[in-house]
Order: structure tokens, then C-alpha cells, then sequence
């Protein structure tokens, strides 16, 4: 048992330098991942209402901001339908939290999502509200048989930034404006020049890691056998 007791431990210590000498650099390899994955702060906007855009020969719904204009793909096609068509009430949507979009690297696209809640007054406005949001997703809660309020959570909004045009004629004005806060990828991280100097650190101490696992075993050995 002695002799199996000693083997393991004198595989663990000759083990050890290999995994203490790239600390360095899976550390650095860590930091850079971490910077590189991540998003920071680009810009912001105030979306006051949306309109029909043309794009090619299809027209897309498009939020219409103080600064740009952004045409959707997807995303917002059931919300616009119910304000449009006035199957609920403008008045009685109120923003949860900004909006938040995410830029491709052109600063020309965005994915983003943005959180709501209407206030129904009637069950029939809420079956309606129900019935019509299907790929959004909608929770309601009652406060009474009748009234209550639906949590709005747009989660796949896609679309294009354009250059602020004029505003147009037929907008549907929002009664509350909708910040917007934009985010742009990270660049490479400043850690990368680093990386040489933690792959040279790492192997310039093995030899160190290795004389003192060295030394570690001898002294177990010595004293186990003794």
C-alpha cells in the first residue's frame, strides 16, 4: 500500500510542473477570449415612431429615430400590425428597459431586442392581444377578471441602419419615446503582443517547475521509505 501511495503522489508531483508552466499563458488565452466575445457601449438613439419603408420591391416596417432610420426585416411585423390597425392602444404601452442592439463590424446592421408591457382594460382586448402575437412573446398577468398587464419582449428584431431622411408623412408617432443603446463588437485585444512573452515565460520556468517537483519527490521518497 506504502509503495502504491508513493507511486501516486510521485505522478502527481512530476504532473504538476505541466500544468503550473502554462498558467501564464491559459490565463492571458482567457483575458483575450473574455475582451474579444465581448461588447462595448458604440452609441444611442431615441426612436420616436415607425412608418413603412421601401427597400427594393417589398416594404418593411422601420423605426424612425432623431438621429438614423432603421428598416426592420423581422422582429416587429405583429406589434406594428396591432398599433397600426389601433387593436391596442398606443397610449397604454410603456417601455420596460431600453432597447439594446448589437452592430455588425460595418456599423451597418444590427440585432437587438426590446422589452414593453400594455396595460389591458378589457379581456376581450386581452384574448386579442393573445391570439394575434405568435412568435412574440407575450405573458400576461390579471390584476381582475378584465384588466391586467402583457409583458412584450422583442427578441429577434433585424434590420439596416440609413441615414436620417426626412420624417415621413404617415408616421406612427410612438407616446412614449424608445431609447436605443448600441453596441459594437470588441477589436482585437492589446493582450495579443503579449502572448510571445507568456508562451517564452512559461517555458523559461519549466526547467524550474520541473527541479522543484524533482526535489519534492526525493524528499517523499526519502522519507517514506525510511
Amino acid at each position: 500500500m506504502d509503495i502504491f501511495k508513493l507511486t501516486c503522489k510521485l505522478v502527481a508531483i512530476f504532473m504538476l510542473p505541466f500544468f503550473l508552466s502554462a498558467c501564464v499563458t491559459k490565463q492571458l488565452s482567457a483575458d483575450i477570449k473574455g475582451h474579444e466575445t465581448g461588447y462595448t457601449h458604440y452609441n444611442d438613439d431615441v426612436i420616436i415612431g415607425m412608418s413603412l419603408a421601401q427597400q427594393g420591391s417589398n416594404k418593411n416596417w422601420a423605426f424612425v429615430g432623431t438621429h438614423f432610420d432603421y428598416v426592420l426585416s423581422s422582429g416587429v411585423d405583429e406589434l406594428s400590425t396591432l398599433l397600426v390597425t389601433r387593436q391596442i392602444d398606443k397610449k397604454r404601452i410603456q417601455v420596460v428597459r431600453d432597447g439594446s442592439f448589437r452592430l455588425n463590424d460595418k456599423k451597418d446592421r444590427f440585432i437587438g431586442n426590446i422589452e414593453l408591457k400594455y396595460i389591458y382594460q378589457t379581456a376581450v382586448e386581452r384574448d386579442k392581444i393573445k391570439l394575434l402575437i405568435k412568435s412574440t412573446d407575450w405573458n400576461c398577468s390579471s390584476n381582475t377578471e378584465t384588466t391586467g398587464v402583457c409583458n412584450i419582449s422583442l427578441d429577434n428584431l433585424v434590420g439596416t441602419i440609413h441615414r436620417k431622411g426626412a420624417t415621413p408623412s404617415d408616421i406612427f408617432r410612438f407616446e412614449h419615446p424608445l431609447r436605443v443603446n448600441f453596441y459594437s463588437k470588441n477589436a482585437s485585444s492589446a493582450k495579443r503582443a503579449l502572448y510571445p512573452v507568456a508562451v517564452a515565460a512559461d517555458v523559461v520556468m519549466l526547467p524550474v517547475y520541473l527541479l522543484g517537483g524533482a526535489a519534492v519527490a526525493a524528499f517523499y521518497g526519502v522519507v517514506l521509505l525510511n
